[in-house]
C-alpha cells in the first residue's frame, strides 16, 4: 500500500508540474493558429491540412520557447477556461486579419483595375481564398505573396509575433480586439491603396473611353465596342507593370511596418457596463 501510496503521490505531482505548462502551450498554439491562417502561403486553399499543421506546431515550440517557457495555472472552473481559449483564438485571429490585409490591397486592386479593362467577368478561382475572383486579382494576389516573402515578410511576422506574446502574455485576462474606429480606418487605407495603386490603369483607360466615344461620333457606322474591347485590354496589359511596381512599393511599406502592427496591432479594451 505504502508503493501504491508513493506512485499516486508522484502522478499527482507530476501534473501538477505538466498542467501548466501544457495549458500555457496550448494556448500559445491557439494565438499562433489564427495567424497561420492567414499569412501568405499558408493560407492557400491548396495547402495541405497536415504540412499546416506540423508548420503551427514547429512555431507553436519555437515561440513558445523564445518567450521564455511561461506557465499559466488551469483555472478552477471549466468556463474561465473555454473563455481564456476563445480569446487567444480570437486574437490570433485579429494578428491574421492585420497580415490580410496585404493581400486584400492586392485584390482589391486587380478588382478595379479588372472593371477599367473589361476583364471583370473574366474571373476564375483564388487560390488565396479559394473563392471566385477576377484574372488580375489572381495575378496580383501571387505577385503578392511572391515580394511578401521577397521582402522578409515571413520573418517580420514572427518577430512581430514573438514581440505581441511579450507585451500582452498567455493567460491575462484581458480583452484585446480592434475598435469600430480601428476597423474604420484599416478599410480605408484598405481602398485607398487600391485606388492609388490602380490610379495609372484608371486614367489610361478613362482616356481611351474618351477617345472612343468621340470616335464613335465621327463613325456611327464603326462596330466602337469590338474596337474598344481590344484597345483597352491592350492598352491595360501595357500599363499593368505600373499597378505592379505600386503594388511592389505597397508591399514593401507593409512588411517593413508588419512587426509593429502585430505586435500592437490589437489592445486592451475598456468594456463600459
Amino acid at each position: 500500500m505504502s508503493l501504491l501510496g508513493s506512485q499516486m503521490i508522484l502522478d499527482a505531482t507530476l501534473v501538477a508540474l505538466i498542467e501548466p505548462v501544457l495549458f500555457a502551450a496550448t494556448l500559445t498554439g491557439l494565438r499562433v493558429l489564427g495567424v497561420m491562417l492567414a499569412l501568405p502561403g499558408t493560407a492557400l486553399a491548396g495547402f495541405p491540412t497536415p504540412s499546416r499543421m506540423l508548420l503551427i506546431l514547429f512555431l507553436t515550440t519555437m515561440v513558445y520557447s523564445a518567450i521564455g517557457l511561461p506557465i499559466v495555472a488551469f483555472p478552477d472552473t471549466f468556463f474561465t477556461a473555454v473563455v481564456m481559449i476563445l480569446s487567444e483564438l480570437l486574437v490570433g485571429f485579429g494578428l491574421g486579419f492585420i497580415i490580410s490585409m496585404v493581400l486584400m490591397v492586392a485584390d482589391a486592386t486587380g478588382a478595379i483595375a479588372g472593371m477599367g479593362v473589361s476583364l471583370s467577368m473574366a474571373s476564375m478561382v483564388d487560390p488565396a481564398s479559394g473563392q471566385q475572383s477576377t484574372a488580375i486579382s489572381n495575378l496580383l494576389v501571387l505577385g503578392t505573396m511572391m515580394m511578401f516573402v521577397t521582402f522578409g515578410g515571413h520573418h517580420e511576422v514572427i518577430r512581430g509575433l514573438i514581440t505581441n506574446f511579450q507585451v500582452y502574455p498567455v493567460g491575462e485576462a484581458t480583452l484585446l480586439g480592434f475598435t469600430p474606429d480601428d476597423l474604420s480606418r484599416l478599410f480605408n487605407g484598405l481602398f485607398f491603396a487600391a485606388i492609388r495603386i490602380s490610379a495609372p490603369m484608371l486614367i489610361i483607360t478613362a482616356l481611351i473611353n474618351v477617345g472612343l466615344g468621340l470616335m464613335a461620333r465621327a463613325a456611327p457606322q464603326m462596330n466602337i465596342f469590338a474596337v474598344g474591347f481590344s484597345v483597352l485590354l491592350l492598352a491595360g496589359l501595357l500599363v499593368l507593370d505600373s499597378t505592379f511596381v505600386g503594388l511592389q512599393a505597397n508591399t514593401s511599406t507593409e512588411v517593413q511596418s508588419l512587426r509593429e502592427s502585430i505586435s500592437t496591432g490589437v489592445y486592451p479594451l475598456e468594456v463600459t457596463p
